[in-house]
């Protein structure tokens, strides 16, 4: 039943909205139930211009993860954990709405994302990066 609810999302969507979408939550809008994917997600909630800057992050965070984990490797066998949560939850994303709406996925999704990043970080330290 995805693919339907995806179709049915996707030609719900046209005139203005296809620029900014429905708001949060749109796809609950269109089709009384979730989208169960983060592109449409994006897509219903923001239109066109979500999409692009949802992409552009997916691409970001694909490219870093995969030049920080092939640099890494055999160094820091911590980032091999890291990089299998990212990978995880950005593959989860094409089947599920996953980190894409505030849940457990996207604090695991941004906690791996500064240890992987940022050696140095502390778990007290989260709270003071992400709260500014």
């Amino acid at each position: 039943g995805r693919f339907s609810d995806w179709n049915e999302i996707i030609k719900s969507i046209s005139g203005k909205n296809i620029i900014h979408g429905f708001g949060a939550q749109g796809d609950r809008y269109l089709i009384k139930q979730t989208a169960s994917n983060g592109l449409i997600y994006a897509y219903s909630s923001s239109g066109i211009i979500g999409l692009i800057f949802f992409g552009i992050f997916l691409i970001m965070v694909c490219i870093k993860t995969i030049k920080v984990f092939i640099y890494h490797f055999r160094k820091d066998l911590d980032k091999i954990l890291y990089f299998l949560i990212i990978t995880i939850l950005s593959l989860r994303g094409i089947l599920e709405t996953s980190y894409a709406v505030f849940s457990v996925d996207l604090v695991l999704f941004i906690l791996a994302l500064s240890f992987f990043f940022d050696n140095n970080i502390k778990i007290k330290d989260i709270f003071i990066k992400y709260s500014k």
